[in-house]
Order: structure tokens, then sequence, then C-alpha cells
């Protein structure tokens, strides 16, 4: 992925955070709404007009929009996803990303303002920490990748 610096990258993410959740409720609220689609029965019907199937296009419309909501999902997943090797590095246990080079408040500052989509308020809440502090850390933090290159960062190699 690319992107010209590591506030345009967690910018994404926060977008991709909340369209992802937005698009998860739709999501939900359709699946419900479509359990009344339809009816229970599973006999055959005969057609004794030629209107076109109304109810067809409507659900093979409704199956469109789900496919495109999914696709939604997926992409914003993978850039949420790339964040979060930025912030943790590439694997699971550690070893890189912002997390390893600068320390875990500087990490998960800016995971809860950008993944979690937090108001600085609730980061400073969740932290413990003052706003101006926690805006402090972020800002470190941003100037930190974009110095340093998001690739190094992910790695936890330091050039700077």
């Amino acid at each position: 992925m690319d992107y010209a610096s590591a506030r345009d990258l967690f910018d994404a993410a926060r977008d991709a955070a909340m369209e992802c959740e937005r698009t998860r409720q739709m999501l939900l609220r359709m699946e419900h709404a479509a359990e009344g689609i339809g009816g229970a029965s599973f006999e055959p019907r005969v057609r004794t007009t030629s209107e076109p199937d109304r109810m067809g296009s409507r659900v093979a419309a409704m199956i469109d929009r789900e496919d495109a909501w999914r696709a939604r999902i997926e992409e914003d997943e993978r850039v949420m996803a790339f964040a979060c090797r930025v912030l943790y590095g590439a694997d699971e246990v550690g070893g890189g990303g912002v997390d390893a080079l600068l320390g875990s408040a500087y990490a998960d500052v800016l995971w809860w303002r950008y993944l979690a989509a937090e108001q600085w308020d609730e980061v400073a809440r969740l932290m413990a920490f003052s706003v101006r502090h926690v805006i402090d850390l972020a800002g470190t933090a941003l100037d930190f990748v974009d110095a340093n290159g998001i690739a190094n960062t992910i790695a936890g190699e330091r050039t700077i």
C-alpha cells in the first residue's frame, strides 16, 4: 500500500474503521430484513402473469448490494491490517512497528485514535493521559514513521 505520509495512512485507516463498522451494521440490518423476504412454502409456483418477477429482482439487487458491502469490508480490513503492521510489526509476536521502536504508548495511542476511531478525549481517558499528551504522542509517532519510513518501521529497523 502506498501513502504519501503516515498521517495519510492513519487517516485512511480511521476512515476504513468507521466505514467498516457502518457497513457491518448495514449488512446486519439487511440480513435481518431478508429473513422476512420470501415465504416458508416449498411448493412449486406457477406464474399466471407475464409481469416481471419483482420479488426476484429485489432479491437479486439485495444480493448484489450485499456482495458490494462485503467487498468494501474486505478492503477496509486490508487498510486497517496494514496500519496495524506499522504499529505492531509484521508478525503477531512483536519485534517491529512503532511499538518496538518507540514504545507501546505511542502505538496504542495511534491504535485507539485511528483503528478504534475514538475521539481524543476518549483516547486520553483510555490511556490515562491528558488530551494534550496523547495528541503529542500521536504526532511524535506519525513524524517518526514518516522519517523512518513505513517499511523500516514495520520491520522494526530504526534508520534515524
